[in-house]
């Protein structure tokens, strides 16, 4: 069988017998005359998790040449940049985590201490141990490990002399410790490459000011953005319909909802149904799909769609980004299907 299943381990469906791999078979024998796939041929063809992925995957209804996807970009463009990333992803050397990851970016501090704690953690910093690991030739005399020698020093206490955890928010704290971590770090260049003296208690205070001053701007900007912000829906215009749809992901299922309102507010029908499993991203899109369907099917002329969704919005508004290529049907479906109207929106 050919590779054309994405979420697959190698795009390539797995059949419940290796004999229909020998099979000479098109996917349009698995589309009914409806264009719809035939669930029944394709739960008794293929093994539950691949007949899972190909009905997670929408049938244009207009048919359309059929091209080459590059996976690992969103929007499924090839480039250099994705290559790289698709390259590189697999050969960094860490112990982190996914949640330590998201941890470390969130942390509250600069961008430039972001990237030299991924460096750390991705044991990327140019210390002597890591290049003579990289350049076999590598003279690395005139390189010495000053860092760990530096964090051997008590410089949590000498930055904070009378602080606790518990007198301080935990955000603080390891922003704090970015920034002495930063410091060490920098005393550690500095002694190596211009042999600078190390006096740790001087060293101390520039490092607390800075800490000082980025608490400073992040209060003050916590008490621009104190005030709590609500969305309030607005009803649409008169002679208008509102259409807002969500969906729901759950670990073994997915379902759809589309309320409708009139200008004045009033909830004129509400729709629910169950969804195949799928990602979020379809499911929000197979939700507006469906509210352009009903819509249609109710004889409403003049619709307002809303959803949460800014992939989808994205991809839907008057001035079109390129949809993700998961969605790329779906969005070529909705479009289709709201050119019956008189007046369609997406907001």
């Amino acid at each position: 069988m050919d590779p054309w299943v994405p979420w697959l381990p190698d795009f390539i469906p797995k059949p419940h017998q290796a004999a229909y791999a020998d099979c000479p078979m098109m996917v349009s024998m698995l589309i009914d005359n409806t264009n719809h796939w035939r669930v029944g041929l394709i739960n008794e063809i293929f093994k539950p998790a691949s007949a899972q992925a190909i009905l997670a995957l929408p049938i244009p209804q207009r048919r359309k040449p059929d091209k080459l996807i590059w996976i690992p970009d969103a929007k499924g463009a090839f480039s250099v940049k994705s290559v790289y990333k698709a390259n590189h992803i697999f050969n960094i050397t860490t112990t982190l985590n996914e949640a330590q990851w998201k941890g470390l970016w969130k942390i509250k501090t600069t961008e430039r201490i972001r990237i030299l704690l991924w460096r750390m953690a991705t044991n990327s910093l140019p210390t002597k141990d890591i290049l003579n690991q990289r350049f076999e030739t590598f003279n690395s005399s005139w390189v010495q490990n000053g860092f760990s020698k530096c964090t051997e020093q008590r410089w949590h206490n000498q930055a904070h002399p009378s602080t606790t955890t518990s007198e301080v928010e935990s955000w603080y704290v390891s922003s704090a410790m970015t920034f002495v971590v930063d410091g060490i770090w920098n005393l550690r260049n500095r002694a190596v490459f211009q042999g600078e003296k190390v006096n740790i208690r001087e060293a101390c205070l520039p490092i607390q000011s800075r800490i000082i001053e980025f608490h400073n701007v992040i209060q003050a900007a916590n008490q621009d953005h104190c005030a709590p912000t609500s969305q309030v829906w607005k009803p649409p215009l008169t002679g208008f319909i509102k259409l807002n749809v969500d969906a729901a992901i759950g670990p073994l299922r997915t379902a759809l909802a589309v309320v409708a309102r009139n200008s004045l507010g009033e909830v004129i029908k509400v729709w629910a149904k169950p969804h195949h499993s799928c990602t979020p991203i379809q499911a929000e899109a197979s939700a507006i799909q469906w509210a352009a369907n009903l819509a249609s099917s109710e004889g409403w002329k003049q619709v307002i769609i809303e959803s949460d969704s800014k992939m989808c919005m994205d991809s839907l508004s008057d001035n079109p980004a390129v949809p993700y290529w998961a969605i790329s049907n779906d969005i070529v479906n909705i479009l289709n299907s709201v050119s019956v109207f008189l007046s369609c929106s997406f907001v």
